[in-house]
């Protein structure tokens, strides 16, 4: 991991997010809590990745933190909580795109068989 960067880390948790939704390993909002919770444990695995992490927050402070793993984890869930204010809306997002997907599909086929 290079330089750790909060907004691009979000960007992906939610497109990653979408794409479970489209493949049906998500289906409601427990499913996406805790696939949020296992990224944001993914995240911090590693020493290098929390100073990563604190460094990009600024976050020094390690009141009610054991150590370096517990405070990126405390100041990364904060943030993608902050943000992700609206899991249904993700749902319905995903759901949309994968509406018009299918749609494209069909229109696709409906073309093939005017050309046959």
């Amino acid at each position: 991991m290079k330089d750790f960067n909060k907004y691009l880390f979000l960007d992906n948790l939610k497109e990653d997010i979408k794409e479970e939704i489209k493949s049906g390993n998500l289906e409601d909002e427990s499913d996406i809590n805790l696939y949020i919770f296992e990224e944001i444990d993914r995240a911090v695995i590693y020493y290098s990745n929390c100073f990563k992490i604190m460094i990009d927050f600024n976050a020094y402070d390690f009141e009610g933190c054991k150590n370096v793993t517990e405070l990126a984890y405390q100041v990364l869930e904060e943030f993608v909580w902050s943000e992700i204010t609206d899991l249904t809306e993700l749902l319905d997002e995903a759901k949309e795109e994968t509406e018009k997907t299918i749609l494209t599909i069909e229109e696709v086929k409906k073309q093939l068989k005017k050309d046959l």
